[in-house]
């Protein structure tokens, strides 16, 4: 599995492109806080964000009942912290973020949650997480809670156990983590549509390589469901080199013997590495496997995170830049 690269997310904007497919769910990029410099602010910048924004239009027939179209907010609290402003893309300051982005199309919030982030990793402290899923419900979304089962962010090749679990007794600690999260959540009338179990986690959930990670996934997976049945279930992971590794993935997400429930499988998505052909093909493959499936036939793919550079080719950062790259 190749180290995947951590880029720093883009705008606000993906809503309109995101949804290539209207067979195929999406979540956005992270809306990163921009800070422009208003003294640099051109006419031409602007002018350039426009022509950027004008290559696109609203793509029709596309059922937002059964689609996807997210954007993850795990670092809103962080930046309402900090005082910061979010832009459109023309350089509007925007008052209400959800209520805007809810105009714009998207139609799901997503957080992640670590088990006890330390002092960089604080956003994603299901303190915040609260707070935002019930700002998003309010304003008329569903939201989406990505548990990581780690103290920090985690990747394809890095799934490190909170401090105090270790590999023995993690599947066991998942479980209780699971439940005291959702009843936390419930209680302040925060609890998410979906629960997303893990991110990227390809092979090495709990950091517990090959199949052993999928049986602990299967044990939450039903307690989930069993304490929460109208909680949709997914399951996060990198995509893969090949489109075709999928298989191997979905035979373990589907097999008897895993007893995994799952509604969504989440592909993270990398546009410097993974391409619209290859996104195309791995669907493709998806579809093909699952049509075989004995057990989650219904389970829709979607892309769970797209994430853009915020700079441009000379290193400069703005709302324009960001535009641009999207």
């Amino acid at each position: 599995m190749r180290k995947m690269k951590q880029l720093l997310a883009a705008g606000l904007m993906m809503s309109m492109i995101a949804a290539t497919s209207a067979g195929t769910s999406v979540f956005a990029s992270t809306p990163e806080v921009v800070e422009t410099n208003e003294s640099t602010k051109t006419e031409s910048s602007k002018e350039t964000a426009q022509k950027v924004m004008d290559q696109y239009q609203k793509i029709e027939g596309i059922d937002s009942e059964k689609t996807i179209l997210g954007a993850d907010f795990s670092h809103y609290q962080q930046n309402v912290g900090w005082n910061k402003v979010w832009k459109d893309y023309k350089g509007n300051a925007v008052n209400n973020l959800f209520s805007y982005v809810k105009t714009q199309g998207i139609n799901t919030i997503s957080v992640k949650i670590a088990v006890n982030p330390g002092k960089d990793n604080k956003y994603l402290s299901l303190e915040n997480a609260e707070k935002t899923l019930k700002e998003a419900k309010k304003a008329g979304l569903r939201t989406n809670a990505v548990l990581l089962y780690s103290d920090e962010m985690t990747y394809a090749n890095t799934q490190n156990l909170p401090d105090g679990w270790t590999s023995d007794d993690a599947g066991e600690k998942a479980i209780a983590y699971t439940q005291a999260t959702l009843k936390a959540l419930d209680d302040d009338d925060a609890l998410p549509d979906i629960v997303t179990v893990g991110n990227e986690v390809n092979y090495n959930f709990l950091g517990i390589s090959g199949n052993d990670g999928f049986v602990q996934m299967g044990k939450i997976t039903q307690e989930i469901k069993k304490d929460y049945k109208d909680i949709k279930t997914a399951v996060s992971i990198s995509m893969p080199n090949d489109p075709s590794d999928i298989k191997w993935v979905q035979n373990q997400l589907n097999g008897d013997w895993n007893n995994i429930s799952y509604d969504y499988l989440g592909v993270n998505v990398y546009p410097d590495e993974n391409t619209n052909t290859n996104i195309e093909k791995l669907r493709k493959e998806f579809e093909n496997n699952q049509a075989d499936a004995g057990v989650n036939k219904d389970a829709q793919l979607i892309v769970s995170n797209v994430k853009y550079p915020r700079n441009d080719d000379e290193a400069k950062t703005s709302v324009y830049t960001q535009t641009k790259n999207i």
